[in-house]
């Protein structure tokens, strides 16, 4: 799970600074006289299984993170790993989520043979890997013991107690990895007889890091989406594994689920899937929905969230989701993702699941966002130019507000962060009209120092990433673009203050390989004119 990298500023709590501190032979809840007596109970299951995959496994096609092994399944753990991250999830038993989807015996003999060989084979793995394995030995034990023999049931509370030993040993130091390791033995705790006091320990683990990762209006604190999908999916299910064994959780981990909740809706488009800021390698439409569904109050969405720096317009079926917030693992400043129900239309490119540094660093630039962005060079050109002038730079180097309105919902953003070396602010002004078939914007460069009549040689380029599955077309006088939708809706794109054209462009965030798609680019050079505006209109009757 994607969490924040900054580290716990207090101490860990004294009873579990305890139990990681003495040594192995001694710990508390998960030293060698841990011992598991059987299920306490059948823990309710990851929900992103696919029976398609779990076809593939059987027949010996391992495929993870966009790269494929073909072997004979009992050999699949003595295979050299393709990458880092397959083999993360090979060892983390990310496969056992889609051999139980389809709950047939077949699978599940399946299931418990890799299980074995992965005992007998002793393979390596990462600190990540060893967490997510404990939580799928936790979470798939119902499904695994189903029909099983007394023998297999003998060895899998021996497999978990050992596995549970050695990860309650570990000694993590910042908040992340604190979180991982204090999930992974909750699971335990909850789904084995015998683990009760390492559910206590860990439970209060969770309750004191979570300040330090979920901010006050439930964004989470390395603002990536996904990292709030995940902890709402680690803790949902288990606070109602919590609630049938008569406890309840803690008051601090209680009330971020309930601020976290509607921060997730508003991070969702119209198919349900997360807007692909700030490290989002897919969408997961299919988890988003699952967690939702736990959802006892079902509240309205954020439309501002000024912690996490997010902000959101909804008008009919129309959604925009605008990231105004700092950089964090992306510098996406003003970016915006634009769906019109189901279907997305203006997007980001997304990080790739798994691919090189220099890919990742790429893909975290502006240009692979749908913002304004600089030309090659522009801010080293014109540095000097404003080295000795006075800035007038907002309070915030980055923010923005939203107005709602009869007509409609207006967001106004600015984005200083780059102002120290250029002289230039970005403001972003974008227009939602009511029933959602009338989204307008404006781009504006805008001097610190207005005392001049000299705008420095700054090129810029507006970007607008179309999702895969529209198809644009340019028209002749190069004025318009017209975007045919999946159910053969069509939007026009027009735009004035800036050159319009039709580009190649990559969407990275499928969680697999990536796919080709178009992007519309606005380009100009700063002054001439000071704004661009632009705007994209629903043609009615589904015009060519």
């Amino acid at each position: 799970m994607a969490l924040s990298s900054k580290t716990f500023g207090g101490e860990l709590p004294r009873f579990f600074r305890q139990l990681l501190d003495l040594p192995l032979g001694r710990t508390k809840g998960g030293g060698p006289n841990l011992v598991f007596r059987g299920l306490a109970q059948p823990l309710p299951p990851p929900a992103d299984g696919d029976a398609a995959i779990a076809q593939a496994l059987y027949r010996g096609t391992f495929t993870f993170a966009g790269m494929t092994v073909e072997c004979q399944p009992s050999e699949v753990f003595s295979v050299g790993p393709p990458n880092e991250a397959w083999d993360e999830a090979l060892t983390g038993f990310s496969w056992l989520t889609h051999l139980a989807a389809p709950d047939l015996a077949l699978y599940r003999a399946f299931a418990r043979n890799l299980v074995q060989c992965y005992a007998v084979s002793r393979r390596r793995s990462s600190f990540t890997a060893s967490a997510h394995r404990l939580v799928a030995l936790a979470r798939h034990a119902g499904f695994l013991l189903s029909g099983a023999s007394a023998g297999f049931e003998t060895f899998y509370m021996e497999l978990a107690a050992r596995e549970t030993r050695r990860f309650a040993a570990a000694t993590p130091r910042t908040v992340p990895v604190q979180l991982l390791q204090a999930v992974a033995l909750l699971n335990a705790g909850l789904a084995f007889r015998g683990g009760e006091s390492l559910r206590d320990e860990a439970l209060g683990l969770c309750a004191a890091l979570t300040p330090a990762l979920i901010l006050p209006d439930g964004g989470p604190a390395d603002r990536n989406p996904a990292s709030l999908l995940a902890f709402l999916n680690d803790f949902l299910p288990l606070r109602l594994s919590l609630e049938r064994q008569r406890a309840s959780l803690p008051r601090e981990l209680h009330g971020a689920l309930e601020r976290a909740l509607p921060m997730l809706q508003m991070l969702c488009h119209g198919d349900d899937g997360l807007a692909v800021f700030q490290g989002v390698t897919r969408p997961e439409a299919k988890l988003v929905r699952t967690t939702l569904s736990l959802d006892a109050v079902q509240g309205r969405p954020l439309a501002h969230a000024p912690q996490s720096g997010y902000c959101r317009m909804t008008q009919g079926g129309s959604c925009v989701i605008a990231d105004c917030g700092k950089p964090a693992q992306c510098d996406s400043a003003l970016a915006l993702e634009f769906s019109d129900g189901p279907y997305r239309v203006v997007t980001s490119c997304g990080l790739p699941e798994a691919a090189s540094p220099a890919w990742k660093a790429a893909a975290s630039l502006p240009a692979a966002h749908s913002t304004l962005v600089l030309g090659a060079g522009a801010r080293d050109r014109i540095q000097s130019f404003f080295t000795r002038r006075a800035r007038r730079l907002p309070a915030d180097p980055v923010g923005a507000d939203v107005i709602a309105s009869p007509h409609g919902t207006l967001l106004k953003a600015w984005n200083a962060l780059s102002a120290t070396a250029s002289g230039l602010v970005h403001h972003r002004e974008l227009f939602l009209a009511a029933g959602g078939q009338d989204f307008r914007g404006e781009d504006r460069l805008e001097r610190c120092d207005r005392r001049g009549s000299e705008w420095p040689a700054a090129s810029f380029a507006i970007r607008f990433h179309l999702h895969p599955t529209v198809k644009a077309s340019l028209d002749r006088k190069g004025t318009s673009v017209a975007l045919v939708l999946p159910n053969r809706d069509v939007w026009q794109f027009s735009a004035r203050g800036g050159g319009l054209s039709l580009e190649d462009s990559i969407f990275l965030a499928t969680g697999g390989a990536a796919r080709v798609c178009e992007q519309i680019v606005i380009r100009g050079m700063a002054g001439r004119p000071e704004r661009v505006n632009w705007a994209f209109k629903k043609l009615a009757g589904n015009s060519p």
